[in-house]
């Protein structure tokens, strides 16, 4: 095999090598914690959970867009988001207002901080309206950490459809360039055979003309000697 082959083969390898270890380096178990922090209005009880691989105006962006299944209009100022006086399908009696504003936690790691507020109380986890809304946020946070690796998954399987791609043209111009070396080949052979013949002929060819020469001479003699 050519060394053009193998080095296509090793860079395949190693492409899917290193998505299969980036992959399991940052898989993560999504888990929902309760936590006191910063919002506009003060330091409350936060719902938290930490999401990969997604910037955090992104984040906001996807979470507002996800509470429109609440019928829910929320809005974003300042790196917070605000959806007020929502009642859930599930909770026809409570009206809530729901904040979020997200943190930095670490190298590809935002944290998303959800605030939830019934009148004039910041409800913890206890509360069974929080519970529902920690379920739907881990789903949130699930469905927001796939999102790049399904992404990434996507591009990888396009890297290895071209690098097949590449291989398969690679082999073919390989076996074309074998098919007219072997027709070279045969070609420098007839030559070369034809060349020995042609030797030989010359050397034939040579004698017949030292010959001539010999009787052009004598005839020329013979003419000196007629007076």
């Amino acid at each position: 095999m050519s060394k053009i082959i193998l080095n296509v083969y090793c860079l395949v390898f190693l492409i899917t090598l290193c998505c299969f270890f980036n992959y399991h380096v940052s898989a993560q178990k999504i888990s929902v914690t309760e936590s006191t922090k910063e919002m506009s209005l003060g330091t409350v009880p936060a719902q938290c959970v930490s999401i990969y691989g997604v910037d955090d105006k992104t984040i906001l962006k996807e979470y507002s867009r996800h509470l429109s299944r609440f019928k829910a209009n929320p809005e974003i100022r300042k790196g917070e988001l605000m959806a007020i006086n929502i009642r859930l399908n599930d909770f026809p009696n409570d009206t809530i207002s729901i904040y979020a504003n997200t943190e930095s936690a670490g190298k590809d790691e935002i944290r998303l901080q959800l605030f939830i507020q019934k009148g004039t109380l910041w409800l913890k986890q206890q509360e069974a309206i929080v519970k529902y809304l920690r379920e739907d946020l881990h789903s949130f946070a699930v469905e927001q950490c796939k999102r790049p690796v399904e992404s990434n998954i996507t591009k990888t399987e396009k890297n290895i459809d071209q690098k097949q791609k590449e291989i398969s043209d690679v082999l073919k111009e390989n076996g074309k360039l074998n098919e007219e070396a072997e027709e070279c080949k045969k070609t420098i052979e007839h030559n070369n055979q034809k060349v020995s013949e042609n030797e030989s002929y010359i050397l034939t060819l040579n004698k017949e003309l030292e010959d001539i020469k010999k009787q052009l001479s004598d005839l020329q003699e013979q003419l000196k000697n007629i007076k």
